[in-house]
């Protein structure tokens, strides 16, 4: 119950926040520690987007820009973790951006818990969580000063992300971004007053393949392991793309915000 009235709560306040924006600004925070967990945001986080499901807050300090997006959707978080998910930031203007943070990553490692996704059927949460953080240590980015390609995800740039689990298995995902890497190295925080655009993508499942045009061949998906049953009862895969088909489309969206200048010291009276 207390979990429902909690989805219910993020739903209204950050959909009212989210259609009042058209541009926002980030907060201001002096330190956030990427680990997965939301204790250095303020909840339910002050966005949330329909069509990727996520909720998401952007910050920043004298270094940093501070990501953070959350999903308490479990078909959603499948698919975060199947199919991959993509994060862009873009500017223009003296000092210009064009970052990509592509994660998780999904080559070569076992796609847990597809086949019950596409099935409908209830995926094993803890285990997730246990196979996601043993097989996801790396990103791939693109766009930085100094760091391009398959790097660490707590690479020593300071270009960091994570992803985790609380109790109730909301999943978060941070990212901690140097401005230095995003702008260059001679920035000057002032200086960096133009809006910046953000791009989320979260990729499309590969959808399965059946033979024959009845759909009663067991469908495979792209592992190569037989998915039988799935198709039992449609007359082809119309019909199952129909059903499933935020599964198998890309679902992104994109927002505009302006760094967060350093809050003035108040006075002592």
């Amino acid at each position: 119950m207390k979990k429902q009235f909690y989805i219910l709560a993020l739903l209204f306040i950050s959909r009212t926040i989210f259609a009042q924006l058209d541009v926002s600004t980030a907060k201001w925070k002096s330190k956030v520690i990427i680990d997965g967990k939301p204790d250095e945001w303020s909840l339910p986080l002050g966005f949330y987007n329909t069509e990727t499901k996520l909720f998401f807050a952007v910050a920043n300090d004298s270094n940093n820009l501070y990501l953070c997006f959350q999903s308490n959707d479990e078909g959603n978080q499948v698919k975060i973790n199947v199919a991959g998910m993509s994060v862009s930031l873009s500017s223009k203007g003296k000092h210009r951006c064009n970052a990509t943070i592509n994660f998780p990553l999904t080559d070569k490692k076992s796609r847990f818990a597809e086949d019950d996704l596409i099935a409908e059927k209830k995926p094993d949460m803890a285990s997730l969580k246990n196979t996601f953080i043993l097989q996801n240590s790396n990103m791939d980015i693109s766009g930085f000063a100094s760091q391009k390609g398959v790097i660490p995800i707590n690479d020593s740039s300071g270009i960091n992300a994570a992803i985790n689990w609380n109790q109730n298995f909301i999943m978060t995902y941070e990212l901690r971004l140097p401005l230095k890497e995003l702008f260059g190295k001679d920035y000057k925080l002032q200086d960096l007053t133009k809006t910046i655009s953000i791009e989320v993508e979260v990729n499309a499942v590969t959808e399965p393949q059946t033979g024959g045009v009845d759909g009663s061949q067991a469908a495979i998906n792209s592992t190569g392991v037989g998915a039988v049953g799935m198709t039992q009862g449609m007359p082809g895969t119309g019909t199952l793309r129909k059903e499933r088909k935020p599964l198998f489309d890309k679902n992104r969206f994109k927002e505009k915000f302006f760094l967060c200048q350093k809050p003035e010291a108040k006075k002592q009276f």
